[in-house]
C-alpha cells in the first residue's frame, strides 16, 4: 500500500488579541452569546488569506450532517447568525 499526502489547506489561528477575533466576540457578547475561537479542520478561502498574513475567522452558525446530502439547518439558526454578522460589521 502506498499512501501519498498533499496539503490542499495551510492550517490557521489567530489568538483573542487579534482585532477581527476580538471583534467577533465582542459581537457575540452585544447578542448575549458567547464565542469562543477554536481550531477547526478543513479548508475555505480564509486559510488563504491567512496564509498571507491576513488574519482571517470563519464562524460556525449551526446545522447538522454538514457537506452530506442530509445537510440542514433551521431557519432560527439562519436568523442568529444573520444576526451575528450584522453586529460584527457594525462594530
Amino acid at each position: 500500500v502506498k499512501e501519498e499526502v498533499h496539503r490542499s489547506y495551510t492550517a490557521f489561528y489567530w489568538d483573542e488579541t487579534t482585532p477581527v477575533v476580538r471583534r467577533v466576540i465582542e459581537a457575540g457578547k452585544r447578542l448575549g452569546k458567547e464565542i469562543t475561537p477554536k481550531v477547526g479542520g478543513g479548508g475555505s478561502d480564509a486559510n488563504i488569506f491567512s496564509e498571507h498574513g491576513i488574519p482571517t475567522v470563519m464562524v460556525g452558525i449551526g446545522g447538522r450532517n454538514l457537506h452530506t446530502t442530509d445537510e440542514e439547518i433551521t431557519v432560527d439558526e439562519l436568523a442568529d447568525g444573520t444576526r451575528l454578522l450584522l453586529e460584527i460589521v457594525r462594530g
